[in-house]
């Protein structure tokens, strides 16, 4: 397979950041430097498609960014209906190079509470797509319920 420009670009452009986020300490030891090969637009595709699985409501915004982020077990806990609100559920601590895909929904009003269900169906959430494996390896909320 053949490397395009484009790719030469964000590869750059990737270590530029972990070089800054090491220096700054933003990146611990446990980083690994896992190559871009799922595409945005892929990466995006994935994230979607999880997201159906979760919600009825209309997508209105979709975008996404090379990001370096830590695993996480928010998209499991969504998928297996569980709180983990003790913290009984870990993951090793490794970050890697992800496309963060945040994804919006056409809605009338915030949701009213954070229990999973509404979470999954009514939240807006950002995805972390691996850019090497396109593996969904966390994520977060990126709204809130009003009190």
């Amino acid at each position: 397979m053949a490397i395009t420009i484009k790719q030469i670009i964000l590869q750059f452009l990737l270590l530029l950041w972990i070089i800054i986020y090491t220096i700054t300490g933003k990146i611990d030891n446990n980083f690994e430097d896992n190559p871009i090969i799922i595409s945005k637009e892929e990466a995006i595709e994935i994230a979607k498609n999880k997201e159906k699985e979760f919600s009825d409501l209309e997508i209105s915004n979709v975008s996404a960014e090379l990001s370096i982020e830590k695993m996480n077990i928010f998209v499991y806990c969504l998928e297996n209906n569980i709180a983990n609100e003790n913290g009984e559920l870990k993951v090793d601590d490794i970050s890697r190079n992800v496309w963060v895909v945040s994804i919006e929904h056409n809605k009338d009003s915030k949701p009213k509470d954070g229990n999973i269900e509404t979470v999954k169906s009514q939240y807006n959430k950002k995805y972390y797509i691996d850019t090497t494996t396109g593996e969904i390896i966390g994520g977060e909320q990126s709204e809130f319920f009003n009190d």
